[in-house]
């Protein structure tokens, strides 16, 4: 997750909080369309994108970003239990 910065697009956002957050690097294949989430009581414009890591075996996690990272499947009920992500995912093809 991350913030765009002022002027900054969508697609340049997601790969440098990508890098900032893993130290990944790879191509965006697709972003999906803008959707609305509500957490906490605050609003978020949520745009999903699908990238394709270069090497995902220099993964490194920030710590003060995150508390926690996982490889997770289409059928985890990680996924499947958190509505944001299913549409998240269904707007950039992964699920039908």
């Amino acid at each position: 997750t991350g913030y765009m910065q002022e002027r900054e697009s969508a697609e340049d956002a997601a790969l440098r909080e990508l890098k900032e957050e893993t130290n990944l690097e790879g191509t965006l294949i697709m972003t999906g369309d803008p959707h609305w989430s509500n957490y906490d009581g605050t609003k978020y414009i949520i745009v999903t994108s699908l990238v394709e890591i270069d090497d995902e075996n220099i993964l490194k996690v920030d710590e003060g970003e995150s508390q926690s990272h996982a490889w997770v499947t289409l059928d985890d009920e990680r996924v499947q239990n958190k509505s944001s992500l299913v549409q998240s995912l269904r707007s950039v093809g992964v699920l039908g």
